[in-house]
């Protein structure tokens, strides 16, 4: 993962920090499907702050993807400033 404003910019940077994860609390849908494989769909999405290298405070948002379908999977991450 690389902070969006450096790779535009072309600069090398690290991101730090990560530490603190804050998440929704929605309930979700697990269940097994006709084949027997189990589904999680959990809508719930974690987020967090990380500062990069050069000064940049970055936004990271993420939600769990199920591991037999294509549901969630979705990242986002933006410079807050």
């Amino acid at each position: 993962m690389k902070c969006p404003e450096c790779e535009k910019a072309g600069l090398k940077s690290t991101l730090h920090g990560g530490d603190s994860w804050f998440t929704t609390c929605m309930g979700g849908l697990s269940y097994y499907d006709e084949d027997g494989y189990y589904h999680n769909h959990d809508p719930n999405w974690s987020s967090s702050t990380m500062r990069c290298s050069n000064g940049h405070l970055v936004s990271l948002k993420t939600r769990n993807k199920c591991g037999r379908c294509d549901y969630g999977g979705e990242k986002e991450i933006k410079v807050i400033k």
